[in-house]
């Protein structure tokens, strides 16, 4: 396996999350009431920190939309989530959390549909990972190769193998402490095929994709200026905005299945 619990460390600190039903409209207020249990706070926000946080999108149905949050400062997990809840929940939700988690360096996926996630978070003010902070992650090579700036992290097998290498070395010399046990079971199920790493037969890496999508973000955050996430100023992205961003992709891409996926519950109506 690729995180090997002996040469990686690969292991939970033993932070139970916390209660937080009392706190959840002052932390969560977008947030159904009925997410709450599965948002694990494994340490509430300092108002001097600063953090990044990392988001794997999915579209619903049986893939997790996963959230990560480290602290900038000491490199602990602070926060995670993980659901098979789609973008017009996940928006709201990440909303929330780069409120409560403020000043923030948000790195959401960018890949197929997460171009949605990327415009709506924009729309909302959310400061947001781009390309031009690359090389804090992949090296001064890519420094050479002229492309345009772009908001969002873009997954590759190239990218993906750079940066798990780079996250493994920096939990075993303890630079980045993992809070979730489930986080840790997936980490341990990453296996390598040639250039490819993938959890096996069914399993899930979404937690694992968020931890590494807030890892680009927290080694990224000495070069960024970060601004507070200021409250109340994302109140208008409605579910009707996002659901219009993703009808906008999946028109781009020529398809012709958003009705479809809306009749199989894929998508909420």
């Amino acid at each position: 396996n690729f995180f090997d619990r002996e040469t990686t460390k690969v292991s939970a600190t033993k932070v139970e999350p916390l209660d937080f039903k009392a706190m959840g409209l002052v932390l969560f207020p977008r947030t159904p009431q009925a997410l709450w249990s599965l948002l694990k706070v494994y340490q509430l926000p300092y108002p001097d920190g600063v953090y990044a946080v990392g988001i794997d999108p999915a579209m619903g149905g049986g893939d997790n939309s996963a959230v990560c949050v480290i602290d900038g400062l000491t490199g602990e997990q602070v926060f995670e989530f993980a659901a098979p809840i789609s973008l017009l929940e996940l928006v709201p939700l990440v909303l929330d959390v780069c409120e409560a988690y403020s000043p923030c360096l948000a790195v959401p996926e960018r890949n197929n549909f997460g171009l949605s996630l990327v415009d709506a978070l924009l729309a909302a003010g959310i400061q947001i990972w781009r390309s031009d902070l690359l090389t804090t992650i992949m090296g001064e090579q890519r420094r050479r190769q002229k492309q345009k700036v772009v908001y969002g992290f873009q997954t590759t097998q190239q990218s993906k193998l750079t940066v798990f290498s780079q996250l493994a070395a920096a939990i075993s010399n303890g630079r980045i402490k993992i809070a979730s046990e489930p986080l840790v079971r997936e980490l341990l199920s990453i296996e390598r095929k040639g250039n490819r790493l993938e959890a096996p037969g069914v399993g899930k890496d979404d937690r694992v994709m968020a931890l590494a999508l807030a890892f680009v973000g927290w080694v990224a955050l000495p070069k960024v200026n970060l601004r507070p996430t200021l409250k109340g100023v994302a109140t208008f992205i409605s579910p009707q905005y996002i659901d219009e961003l993703l009808a906008q992709q999946f028109y781009l891409w020529g398809l012709h299945e958003y009705s479809f996926m809306r009749e199989r519950q894929v998508l909420p109506s």
